[in-house]
């Protein structure tokens, strides 16, 4: 199963993000534009640092990516779920709010300091509270809008896909390759309960 995981969890993956991008294009969803945004930062750093890491070195790039597949398959679909936002919005980025300016700055400070520090494994760590923050403009449309703006079938799929990803993670005895997944799966839980209530 191991061997196996990174594949499943880019086919899991794929079907998340078309489930996603069909929503969008029905209007049945609307994304905040700013969580995507942060989670492209936050995951580009992520995975960069996790690569970059020394003991990632000892072991090879592509051992590490197949350790951690959640991080390198969220690169490409966030990017893609960006452009769709992007193009269904008539190619104007939509308004951000103050909270996604103060939400972004945490962001890009993170960012600065990884330039500046180069501490591959302590960015990574502090790379996931970036993960974590980006989860905070959706939970903010969900709590001030009171409707569910979020696709339960396409997190859903995102949730079991990190959960299968840990499978690898965790015999690999890698804690940050565990870590990945594991803040993942906690903040999809709180986010889907939010979504639950405000439905």
């Amino acid at each position: 199963m191991d061997k196996s995981a990174p594949w499943i969890v880019a086919v899991l993956e794929i079907i998340a993000l078309y489930l996603y991008a069909d929503k969008i294009w029905k209007n049945d969803i609307a994304p905040s534009f700013m969580t995507w945004i942060i989670f492209l930062f936050g995951i580009c750093i992520s995975l960069g640092s996790y690569v970059l890491n020394e003991e990632g070195q000892k072991r090879g790039v592509i051992k590490k990516l197949l350790l951690n597949p959640m991080n390198a398959c969220d690169a490409f679909v966030v990017i893609m779920i960006i452009a769709i936002l992007v193009e269904h919005n008539g190619w104007t980025i939509p308004k951000l709010t103050f909270f996604d300016f103060g939400c972004l700055f945490a962001t890009f400070l993170i960012t600065a300091v990884w330039i500046w520090k180069r501490n591959h494994f302590y960015i990574f760590l502090v790379t996931q509270i970036v993960m974590v923050i980006a989860y905070f403009p959706t939970m903010r449309t969900l709590i001030v809008e009171g409707r569910n703006t979020e696709s339960f079938v396409s997190w859903s799929v995102i949730g079991i896909a990190n959960v299968i990803a840990l499978i690898p993670a965790r015999k690999s005895r890698d804690p940050l390759a565990q870590l990945y997944p594991i803040r993942a799966i906690a903040m999809i839980v709180i986010t889907m309960t939010i979504m639950l209530i405000a439905t």
